[in-house]
């Protein structure tokens, strides 16, 4: 009996620290964190250009650039709203991170989908890890589209 009381304990220890690591990653899913330039070597879309071989936009609208999987559901959906949510003023562009494995780690991606968020200057405005929701899109295409009007 006095055995069973210790495991029981490392048991529920586990389980709490389990869940909040759940609940942490959870909370940050689909809302824009701003890019940490200095560890990200400033990614502007001339370098994802240069690391992809293609032009990803017109110059001077915003960009989202998502980095998804074949076989990933939750880049479908992601894909889907931003495409709705963005509509004419902001361009989608995909990118499969399988054919794109360097920029992958480079960006320090560990999930797609992933997308890049840039303003209508090719700056990168922050990172969407996770699909967002239609609300977390419409703030984000709302900033982007209002800094747009403003310059």
């Amino acid at each position: 009996m006095t055995d069973l009381l210790p495991r029981l304990l490392a048991v529920l220890v586990l389980l709490v620290v389990a869940t909040a690591a759940w609940w942490l990653t959870e909370r940050r899913r689909g809302s824009l964190r701003t890019t940490r330039t200095e560890r990200e070597g400033a990614v502007t879309l001339e370098t994802l250009r240069a690391a992809t071989g293609r032009q990803l936009a017109e110059p001077g609208r915003p960009v989202v650039v998502q980095l998804s999987s074949e076989v990933c559901t939750p880049c479908r959906a992601s894909a889907r709203t931003w495409t709705l949510v963005g509509g004419e003023d902001v361009t989608l562009v995909e990118l499969d991170a399988a054919e794109h494995l360097d920029l992958v780690r480079t960006l320090g991606v560990m999930r797609t989908p992933t997308s890049l968020v840039f303003d209508h200057t090719g700056t990168a405005v922050g990172r969407v890890s996770g699909a967002p929701t239609a609300t977390q899109a419409r703030e984000i295409v709302g900033g982007l589209v209002g800094a747009g009007r403003a310059a």
